[in-house]
This record gives structure tokens, C-alpha cells and sequence, in this order.
């Protein structure tokens, strides 16, 4: 599941990806002069306009325009080769959309009412593998556009894999302990026997590995057989297993920074590192940078933030991970106020906190030269300030390919009872990493996207990927 598969030429990617097999012909391309007639080759604008007239009416108005902008970065694509423009909006369009009420009783007896939110796309691709999320402020739309990102994300793995989100109307964390335990009775006796047995989640931004592996031992006691659902959990359960002891998808993200860093000509050693979002991530993340040279001067824990103006060095990590009381860090706010106000270089948005518009600027005009985003917390808008003051932005799709690679080792270590050292988790993270961006920066070169496109690139890499398993489905 870890590894991609490297396109070496995406303009005839539906044939090479087909071969010689006479079942699965490639679309249909329009002849050489149909493809350079101004009636064929719509430009962009007139792209944008036919798609938003098919789309409008079947989605909610936010998950329109996260297609349009999704349209808006395959575009050179849909010029350059036609045949694609005709999966658009099949890719688009979830197969599977579903709200599910939740009925438990808290402690004191009250009635509690939630709705699980589930979508799924890419079936053409396998079965769906996706996050699961707790948002109390979920909307269907939302929920639409984060299972589109996870199929962009799976579409990089050689794995066949659909994609799918599920989130939930509800503020976990606040549950206290008995609470809890009837709602991930409910959910599992409500949801979880009611999708295909061989649906896969994991954990999401919002959800820690200690909740899912909650859900699911109830999963495996309510219906043994749905344990698969919950297959995925974030705890690893191999004795003596290096992805027991740390959360590689932090590792991960690290490393994408570093790797289209060095691409660039970036230096990170020195550099200052805000690291923004939830703690589950960020202390791993925080290492690994430390471990380069960088400084971060924010780093989330369960407590607060750390916060260090002249940056932690590896050794104030160490020192800080083992104190038994984290509170009495000197380092240690309790609120994250004044977190976006530090200066930094590189920023790391972990999620699920999202960062406004103003507050990006504030950072950009900082001298900030590398925003990597792990959960999608950005917006268009966001992107436009980025591209326009020439800032690297790191997209989801590359910085959580480390987490995608971390489940697959942790599912293989769990059949084969095998531990793998952090030596060799590392190793193979680098390996999916450079495979991926090297696909990526291909697709820049041959549509002639900005070298710092990594956006489009992935966006069209995923695509076409998705393009010809649908086509070869006979979609």
C-alpha cells in the first residue's frame, strides 16, 4: 500500500496503463486536428462554466466550488487531452452518500441524538479506505470534498483503493468516560454493522488512536465480523514495534518538507518551524525537523502549546517529552493565542484547526517560504495568496503519504507479528516520498505548470490515475 507507481507520460496514460489488452481500449481520442479545433479545445474559463452548469443542482454550493477548483488545476490537462473531459464529472460525483442517526443515553439518562456523515468515491480504484473525523459543525458538503482529498491521496499509493470520509456531528473529547462508552456502542451497532464489511478506516485529525482502538474493541465485541471495519485503528499491537512508540505520520510530514526543500534549494537547517493543530502529530514532526537543523518555535501538546521565540533545538525536545508533568514546562501556554504571531520560515498545519485569511498573510509577509499542509485546512483563497507571493505550498496528497505508508506497515506487522525498526519505517517513507514527487514534478515539466505548482501536479497525477481504472471498469 506504501509504494506509487511513477508516471513516466501522462499524455498517454490511459493507453500505457491499458497495454495490448483488446477489452480495455483506451477512450477515444479526438483526431489531431478535432484536438486543435477551437469548437474541441475549450479554454479554461469556458471549462469552468460548462462543468459548473453539470454540477450545480446535484451538490451542496461549498463541495461546487471545491470541484471547480479541483477542475480549475486539471484544466491543463482537459486541454491538452480531451478524452479525459468526459470523467470529470463521474470523478466528481460521490457513488455512495449516507447520513446515519446515532440514538444513545448519556449518563444521566438524557436521550442523545447524532448524525454520521459518510461518503465514498473511487470504487473503480477498490474498496474505500478513509478517515474518520468528530466535527460538530459538519456539513454534507464538507464531508463531500474531504473524501474527494482522500481519494486524490489514495490515487498516489500502488494499492487499489477507493477513498471515503465519515465524520460525526459530535465534541468527543468533552464526553467523559461512561459517555463515551455508549456513544462507541451506538456507533457501532448503528454504523458499523451497516457498511460494507470491507470498508477501512483510520483515524483523522480530530480522532486520536486511543478513541479508535475504543471503537474498535466494541466493534469486535458488537459484531466480530465487522472488526475489519475498524482494522485500521491507530494503535499498533506488535510487541517491540518502533510504530508503537511513535506517531510516523508526524514523521512523515517532516520529511516532505524536507525532501521539496532540498528540491529547491532550501536549506532547512536554521530555518524556524511553526507547527500548528492537534498534538498527535506534532512532537514526531517536531524531532524530525530538529533533527535537520530546523528550529521549531511552536510545538502542540495535549496541554497547550510550547512556545520557544528562539526555537527548540532536538535536545529541548527531548528533555520536554520526558518530563512527567508537562505543565511545568516554562515553554508551556495553555492557549494557543499568539501561536500564528510567531515569525517563521516553514509553517506545518497539522489540523484540524483551520487558519484565516488575514492570519496567512500575516505569516506570508514574515518571510515564510514553506507552508505544508497535512489535514486540509486551507481554502482556495488561501492557495491564490500563497501562489501570488511565491510561497512552496506542500499539499495534503504528499504530506500524508507518510501516514498512508505508516498504516500499511502497521496492518502488515500486525498479520505478520514482525517489528519493524524506526530505521527501516524511515527508509520506506523516503522511498514513497521520493517516487511520488518525482510523478509530480513530471506532470509539472509536461504541462508547463509553475515550478512550485505541487497542487496541480498532484491534482492531474491523481486524476488520470483514476481516469483509467474507470475507464477500464467501463465507466
Amino acid at each position: 500500500m506504501e509504494h506509487t507507481t511513477k508516471l513516466t507520460n501522462t499524455s498517454h496514460i490511459l493507453k500505457e496503463a491499458i497495454g495490448d489488452h483488446p477489452e480495455y481500449k483506451s477512450p477515444p481520442c479526438p483526431a489531431e486536428k478535432a484536438c486543435h479545433d477551437p469548437n474541441v479545445k475549450h479554454n479554461e474559463h469556458e471549462l469552468l462554466d460548462r462543468y459548473q452548469s453539470e454540477l450545480q443542482g446535484r451538490h451542496e454550493p461549498d463541495y461546487v466550488l471545491a470541484c471547480l477548483h479541483f477542475i480549475e488545476l486539471i484544466a491543463p490537462l482537459l486541454l491538452a487531452q480531451p478524452q479525459y473531459q468526459r470523467f470529470v464529472v463521474p470523478f466528481l460525483t460521490p457513488e455512495d452518500t449516507g447520513t446515519y442517526r446515532l440514538q444513545w443515553r448519556d449518563a444521566s439518562g438524557a436521550g442523545r441524538l447524532n448524525t454520521v456523515y459518510h461518503v465514498q468515491f473511487s470504487s473503480a480504484r477498490g474498496p474505500p479506505f478513509g478517515m474518520l473525523c468528530w466535527d460538530e459543525t459538519v456539513s454534507l458538503g464538507g464531508v463531500k470534498t474531504m473524501a474527494k482529498r482522500q481519494a486524490v491521496v489514495n490515487s498516489f499509493t500502488k494499492a487499489m483503493l477507493g477513498a471515503s470520509c465519515t465524520v460525526v456531528d459530535i465534541d468527543f473529547a468533552s464526553l467523559n468516560p461512561v459517555d463515551r462508552e455508549a456513544f462507541a456502542n451506538a456507533f457501532c451497532s448503528s454504523f458499523l454493522t451497516r457498511v460494507p464489511q470491507w470498508h477501512l478506516m483510520f483515524p483523522g485529525p480530530s480522532v486520536t488512536r486511543t478513541e479508535m482502538g475504543l471503537l474498535a474493541a466494541h466493534a469486535r465485541r458488537i459484531a466480530p465480523q465487522s472488526a475489519i471495519n475498524m482494522l485500521l485503528q491507530g494503535a499498533d499491537r506488535t510487541p517491540h514495534s518502533a510504530l508503537a512508540e511513535q506517531a510516523f505520520g508526524g514523521v512523515g510530514a517532516a520529511m516532505a518538507i524536507i525532501e521539496i526543500a532540498a528540491r529547491h534549494d532550501i536549506p532547512v537547517d536554521g530555518k524556524r518551524v511553526l507547527i500548528f493543530g492537534g498534538p498527535e502529530l506534532a512532537m514526531s514532526a517536531a524531532m524530525s525537523l530538529a533533527e535537520r537543523g530546523a528550529r521549531p518555535v511552536s510545538v502542540p501538546v495535549a496541554a497547550g502549546y510550547l512556545m520557544n521565540v528562539e526555537g527548540f533545538t532536538r535536545d529541548d525536545l527531548v528533555e520536554t517529552a520526558t518530563l512527567e508533568d508537562i505543565t511545568a514546562s516554562p515553554y508551556l501556554h495553555l492557549t494557543r493565542a499568539g501561536v500564528l504571531d510567531l515569525p517563521a520560515d516553514i509553517v506545518l498545519l497539522l489540523g484540524p484547526d483551520s487558519v484565516s485569511t488575514p492570519q496567512l498573510r500575516a505569516l506570508l509577509d514574515a518571510n515564510t517560504v514553506i507552508v505544508a499542509e497535512v489535514a486540509p485546512v486551507l481554502h482556495v483563497e488561501h492557495r491564490r495568496v500563497m501562489r501570488d507571493r511565491g510561497v512552496l505550498h506542500l499539499p495534503p496528497q504528499l504530506c500524508t503519504l507518510g501516514h498512508i505508508a505508516t498504516i500499511s506497515m502497521t496492518v502488515e506487522q500486525d498479520q505478520e507479528v514482525v517489528a519493524l525498526p524506526a530505521e527501516a519505517i524511515q527508509a520506506r517513507i523516503g522511498a514513497v516520498l521520493t517516487e511520488a514527487v518525482d510523478s509530480v514534478e513530471e506532470v509539472m515539466a509536461e504541462y508547463a505548470l509553475r515550478e512550485s505548482d505541487y497542487d496541480g501536479g498532484s491534482a492531474i497525477w491523481a486524476f488520470a490515475k483514476t481516469a483509467t481504472a474507470m475507464f477500464q471498469q467501463g465507466e
